[in-house]
C-alpha cells in the first residue's frame, strides 16, 4: 500500500481524485444551498418591493383624495361606494379592496395589522411574527423585517414594514375617530404593520430541480474529466514505468535485448528512442568492457591469466590459506635461452613453444592449480595444500611440472627440446602479501638462472638480505657518484729488467662518507648492470688526466697512466671523440694514456671494439688487453686488434710457483706476445720468486703488492718522488 503511494501514477492521480471528490462534495452541497438562498433573497426582495409599492399607492391616495373627503368635503365618501354614484372609498376600505385584489391574483397575501385596531375585521390581533416585527419597529421604524417560515408542505417568505403616520390628514382623522386607540397621534408614529406573505414553495421546488440538474451536470463533467485525466496519466505512467524498468535493468547490468515499445506521446517517444540508443550503446560498452577486461587480465597469446590477474588470484589464495590454515606454493618459471629460439627459428616457432607450454601446464591434473603467463617466456604457477604445513609441500607436483619442460617440441617435421629455470617459494602465514610473494620468487628465479640452465631454487631469507644489500649499494653508489666518494687509486707499474717505474694503473675506489670501504668487486657489477658505469668511466678518465697533467707540471716524466674501460663505453659511437676531447682539454700527449679492456668485454661486440680500438690507435692512445688468458679470444682476432700490451691475469701468476699448467699458460702468453710484437705485463706479483720466474720467462713489465699497493693521488706523488730519489742514489751506491 505504502509502496503504491510512492509511485508516479499514485502521485499524479491522487491530487486529481482528491480535487474531483472535493469538487463533487462542494457542488452537491453548495449549489442547492446557493439556489435556495437566491430564491429566498429574490422573494424577500419582491415582497419588500411590493410592500413599498403598496404603501406608496396608499400614500398617493391619501395625499390626493383624503383632503377632499375630510377638509374640503367636496367629495362624498362611502364604505359601499358602488352603491352611490361618484362616492370615494375610505382609506380602510381602499386597503381592504387592494389587499383582496392582490391575494386573488398572486401567491402574495397582505396582512394589514395594527396594535391599535379600529375594528376586529380590519385589524386583527398580531401574530407571533408581527409581534417580533413590532418590537423591532419600535426602535427602528425604517427597518424591513423578514423571516422564512417553512412547514412540511409549504415555504413562505414573510416581510414586514412599518406603517408610519406621514400625513396630517391621517393624524387628524385618527385623533377624532371614536375607534382610535389614542387621541395624541403625531407625525412619524408607527400606527401599524404591513406584512407581506410570499409563498415560494413552487419557486423553491423549481430551483431545487434546476440545482439538481446543474449539480448532476457538473458532477458528470468532473467525473468524465477525471476519467480522461486518469487515462491520460496512465498513458504517460505506463511508458514511464516501462522506461524505468529498462533503466533499472541497465543500472544492474541486465539490459534486455528486446526492442523498447515507443509510446504515442511525442516527448516519451523521443525519450524511449534515446533510451533504446543508450541501451544499444551500453550493450556495446559491456562487450567492449568484457573484451578490455580480457585483454587486461589475460595474455592474448596463451589465453592464460597475466601478471595483473595472477596477483589478484594470489591475494585471494593467501586470504583463503590464512582462513583454513594451508600452505601456498608459488613457482616462477623462465624458459632458458628463449631469445635464441626466436632469433634462430623465428618468432612463429617461439609462439608455438609458448602456446604448447601453456596448454601442457593447464592440462596438468593438479587440484587447485593456477597457471599464468606473466611475460614473454615467463610462467607462474600457484598451488595450495588443503590444510596443514607439510615439510616438503608439493614436491610431487613440482616434479611433474618440471617434466612438462622435458617433453620435446615438434615443428615442421623437426624436433627440439628446451630447458627452464624454476624459482619456488612457500607461504603459510597471514602476513604474506602478493607483492612480497612476487618479489621472493623473482629473487629465487634469478638465483636459479645464475646457477645455469634447468635449475630449481627455493627461496631463502638470505637471498633477500643479499638483494637488500644490492639495493642499498645501488642507492649509495648514485649518491656517492654525486658527492665525490668515488676516486682513483694508483698502482705503479715497473719495467721488470730495470725496476724502473714506467706507469701506473688507475683503479676505482669507493670510500663512503663514514670512511667505510666498498670493494670494487661488489659495486662494479652493480654499476655495469645499472648503466652507471658510463658516468663512472667518464669521471675516472677526466680525474686521471687532470691529476696526470698536474704531476707533469710538477716535474713528473711522461709516465703511462692506464685506465680501465668497460665494454659499454667501448660500444658508444662517441667514445673515441670523448677521449680525444679530454686529452685536448688537459693538453696531454695521447701516448701518456693507456686504455685497458678485458678480453671478455672485448668479445661482446667485436666489430665495434675493433673500430674503436683502431681509431684510438690512430689517435696515439696506447691499448692493453686486461686479464688476458681468461677469455676465449682467438689468435685471428688478436691479430686484428691494434693493441700494444697484454696483461697476464693474476690468477696465473699466483699459481705458477705450484701449478705447472699455470706456468705453461704464462709461457704461451709470453710467446704469443713476442710473436705479435706486444709488450707483456704481469699482474698480481707478490713474491720475489714470482718476479724471478717472470723475468726468466721473458715478461716485460710487472705490478703488484710486491712493489706497491694501490694508493691515493697524494701518496702516489710522494711514492714517485721517493722512487726517483732511490733511482738517483742507486748509481752512487754501485760506484762506492
Amino acid at each position: 500500500m505504502f509502496s503504491f503511494l510512492k509511485t508516479l501514477y499514485a502521485r499524479l492521480t491522487a491530487p486529481i481524485l482528491g480535487l474531483t471528490l472535493i469538487s463533487i462534495v462542494m457542488v452537491w452541497f453548495i449549489i442547492p444551498t446557493f439556489v435556495s438562498q437566491n430564491v429566498e433573497k429574490s422573494a424577500t426582495r419582491a415582497a419588500k418591493d411590493f410592500a413599498v409599492n403598496y404603501l406608496s399607492m396608499r400614500d398617493f391616495y391619501i395625499q390626493s383624495i383624503i383632503s377632499q373627503l375630510y377638509y374640503d368635503q367636496t367629495a362624498p365618501a362611502s364604505v359601499f361606494h358602488r352603491e352611490l354614484e361618484d362616492n370615494f372609498l375610505t382609506p380602510e376600505n381602499l386597503e381592504f379592496l387592494q389587499r383582496k385584489s392582490v391575494e386573488d391574483t398572486s401567491s402574495i397575501s397582505v396582512d394589514l395589522t395594527s396594535p391599535y385596531p379600529f375594528t376586529q375585521q380590519i385589524a386583527p390581533l398580531l401574530d407571533p411574527f408581527q409581534q417580533r416585527a413590532w418590537e423591532v419597529f419600535k426602535t427602528d421604524p425604517e427597518r424591513v423585517y423578514t423571516e422564512l417560515v417553512a412547514s412540511d408542505t409549504r415555504q413562505v417568505v414573510r416581510v414586514a414594514v412599518s406603517d408610519v403616520m406621514r400625513y396630517q390628514a391621517c393624524i387628524d382623522c385618527h385623533n377624532v375617530n371614536a375607534f382610535s386607540s389614542k387621541t395624541d397621534w403625531q407625525m412619524g408614529d408607527v400606527s401599524g404593520i404591513v406584512a407581506i406573505n410570499y409563498d415560494v414553495t413552487d419557486l423553491v421546488q423549481r430551483g431545487q430541480l434546476v440545482a439538481s440538474l446543474i449539480t448532476a451536470g457538473i458532477v458528470a463533467m468532473l467525473v468524465i474529466t477525471m476519467l480522461l485525466i486518469l487515462h491520460a496519466t496512465r498513458s504517460v505512467v505506463n511508458p514511464v514505468r516501462s522506461l524505468t524498468s529498462s533503466l533499472q535493468n541497465l543500472a544492474h547490468g541486465n539490459a534486455s535485448r528486446e526492442r523498447i515499445q515507443h509510446p504515442e506521446i511525442k516527448e516519451l517517444k523521443a525519450l524511449s528512442e534515446s533510451l533504446e540508443i543508450f541501451q544499444r550503446r551500453d550493450q556495446e560498452r559491456n562487450e567492449l568492457s568484457a573484451q578490455m577486461r580480457r585483454l587486461a587480465y589475460y595474455d592474448s597469446l596463451s589465453n592464460l591469466p597475466n601478471r595483473t590477474h595472477f596477483k589478484e588470484l594470489l591475494e585471494n589464495a593467501l586470504e583463503l590459506a590464512d582462513e583454513i590454515g594451508s600452505t601456498i606454493t608459488v613457482v616462477l618459471i623462465d624458459v632458458d635461452r628463449f631469445q635464441e629460439i626466436n632469433d634462430t627459428l623465428g618468432h612463429q616457432v617461439g609462439d608455438h613453444v609458448l602456446k604448447t607450454l601453456a596448454r601442457r601446464l593447464a592440462d596438468l591434473d593438479i587440484p587447485g592449480l593456477v597457471v599464468a603467463h606473466l611475460g614473454e617466456d615467463e610462467f607462474a604457477l600457484l598451488l595450495s595444500c588443503e590444510e596443514g604445513y607439510p615439510d616438503d609441500p608439493h614436491a610431487g607436483e613440482l616434479e611433474r611440472i618440471r617434466k612438462v619442460f622435458c617433453k620435446p617440441f615438434d615443428w615442421d617435421e623437426n624436433e627440439f627440446s628446451i630447458t627452464a629455470c624454476f624459482g619456488v617459494t612457500h607461504f603459510c602465514d597471514n602476513k604474506s602479501k602478493p607483492d612480497n610473494v612476487m618479489s621472493e620468487i623473482d629473487i629465487a628465479l634469478n638465483r636459479a638462472k645464475s646457477e645455469g640452465p634447468d635449475s630449481l631454487v627455493f627461496y631463502e631469507e638470505e637471498f633477500s638480505d643479499s638483494l637488500h644489500r644490492r639495493v642499498e649499494l645501488m642507492q649509495g653508489l648514485r649518491t656517492g657518484l654525486k658527492n665525490g666518494e668515488l676516486r682513483p687509486y694508483f698502482q705503479p707499474q715497473f719495467d721488470l729488467q730495470r725496476r724502473e717505474m714506467v706507469g701506473a694503473e688507475a683503479l676505482i675506489r669507493w670510500i663512503r662518507e663514514d670512511g667505510s670501504f666498498v670493494s670494487p668487486g661488489e659495486f662494479i657489477p652493480l654499476a655495469e648492470s645499472s648503466g652507471l658505469i658510463e658516468d663512472i668511466g667518464k669521471l675516472m678518465l677526466d680525474e686521471v688526466c687532470r691529476l696526470h697533467k698536474g704531476w707533469q707540471d710538477q716535474g713528473m716524466p711522461d709516465l703511462r697512466m692506464a685506465v680501465n674501460v668497460s665494454a659499454v663505453e667501448f660500444a658508444r659511437p662517441d667514445f673515441v671523440d670523448h677521449v680525444a676531447g679530454v686529452l685536448k682539454h688537459y693538453n696531454l700527449k695521447p701516448s701518456s694514456l693507456e686504455l685497458e679492456i678485458t678480453e671478455t668485454a672485448m668479445l661482446s661486440d667485436i666489430g665495434q671494439v675493433i673500430r674503436s680500438l683502431t681509431r684510438l690507435g690512430e689517435l696515439g692512445v696506447e691499448l692493453a688487453i686486461d686479464d688476458f688468458g681468461t677469455g676465449y679470444s682467438s689468435l685471428s682476432v688478436l691479430r686484428k686488434l691494434p693493441v700494444h700490451r697484454l696483461k697476464i691475469d693474476r690468477s696465473f701468476v699466483v699459481d705458477m710457483t705450484k701449478d705447472k699448467d699455470a706456468v705453461s699458460v704464462i709461457k704461451t702468453i709470453v710467446a704469443l706476445g713476442r710473436s705479435l710484437d706486444l709488450s707483456l705485463l704481469a699482474e698480481g706479483v707478490e713474491y720475489q720468486e714470482e718476479e724471478d720466474l717472470l723475468k726468466l720467462y721473458g715478461c716485460h713489465e710487472v705490478q703488484g703488492f710486491f712493489y706497491a699497493r694501490p694508493m691515493p693521488a697524494d701518496d702516489f706523488l710522494a711514492f714517485w718522488k721517493q722512487h726517483l730519489k732511490e733511482l738517483e742514489e742507486e748509481p752512487l751506491q754501485k760506484g762506492a
